[in-house]
């Protein structure tokens, strides 16, 4: 049986999952290699803060849709971006907060078999120093999981939740810096970043991880971005975004709707760019297109 609670917060199934002072788990679900202590979804309009805690689970996820989140573990705090995962772990000190509104989703689990606590030591022994991993390739596993407490069809419910839980650590496993290039086409590597940026602008959270991925500096490929096309990857990127959020405004979107999509952390953010890109504020602006 699924139990679960929607309010105008949050979306979570068994909040209360473990009794804070003993640790006792109150109803997990059992899986073949996974007990799962907690799914959630969890939005704030404003500045929010679950407070310092003791991690009673195995492994913690935590994983935010919009950027400004706060997590410290052991009284070391830091910021994350929309699509970096954090983890913490068994017998970590926790608290996550924001300054501003904030959505983010979490789950909670356990690890059973053999197989699965090898997965669980890997996943420490990479994460235990560095516990955020920029990857917006995962935000559709944790959607799934999420629909899967949501979905009525209760007959594959644990073999699909097992899947997706076992897609999303592997993959952070999985995940690489790729090695830096010897050598640099400045035509290849603009074409490559420009078509990156094209394909991926919603879900970018900071263009600095353009050197992870492609394997040089960031002042480097600003500059060469710069000369291809003459404007700097900011100004691109920020171009993309505007366009996009005219797009959905003609579509009937609201400003909060298109300020989620697009990575921005208040309705007041977006507009102010969006008047500063197009000259016009997005009221205007939908107003001149009707």
């Amino acid at each position: 049986m699924k139990n679960f609670y929607k309010t105008q917060h949050s979306f979570v199934f068994e909040n209360n999952f473990c009794d804070w002072d003993t640790g006792e788990l109150l109803s997990p679900i059992q899986l073949q290699n996974y007990v799962v202590l907690q799914v959630a979804e969890l939005y704030y309009n404003n500045a929010f803060c679950i407070h310092s805690h003791l991690q009673h689970c195995d492994l913690e996820i935590t994983f935010p849709t919009t950027n400004g989140l706060f997590c410290q573990t052991d009284g070391k705090t830091e910021k994350l971006r929309k699509h970096q995962a954090y983890l913490s772990f068994k017998g970590e000190n926790h608290q996550l907060f924001s300054r501003v509104g904030c959505r983010f989703q979490t789950f909670a689990v356990n690890f059973t078999s053999p197989q699965s606590k090898e997965l669980f030591r890997l996943l420490k022994q990479r994460f235990s120093e560095n516990r955020t991993q920029t990857c917006p390739q995962l935000a559709h596993f944790f959607t799934a999981i999420i629909g899967e407490f949501l979905s009525t069809q209760q007959d594959f419910f644990s073999q699909s939740l097992e899947s997706l839980i076992t897609t999303v650590l592997v993959n952070l496993v999985r995940m690489e810096t790729p090695a830096p290039q010897t050598l640099l086409s400045t035509k290849t590597a603009t074409d490559d970043i420009l078509q990156y940026i094209d394909a991926h602008f919603l879900d970018i959270c900071s263009l600095e991880e353009l050197s992870a991925l492609f394997g040089y500096t960031y002042g480097h490929i600003c500059k060469i971005f710069k000369n291809a096309y003459s404007v700097t990857p900011v100004e691109y990127l920020l171009r993309k975004k505007m366009e996009y959020a005219a797009l959905l405004l003609t579509q009937g979107k609201t400003l909060t709707e298109i300020a989620e999509v697009t990575g921005y952390s208040t309705p007041y953010n977006l507009s102010r760019a969006f008047k500063k890109h197009f000259g016009v504020s997005p009221n205007e602006f939908k107003t001149r297109k009707e």
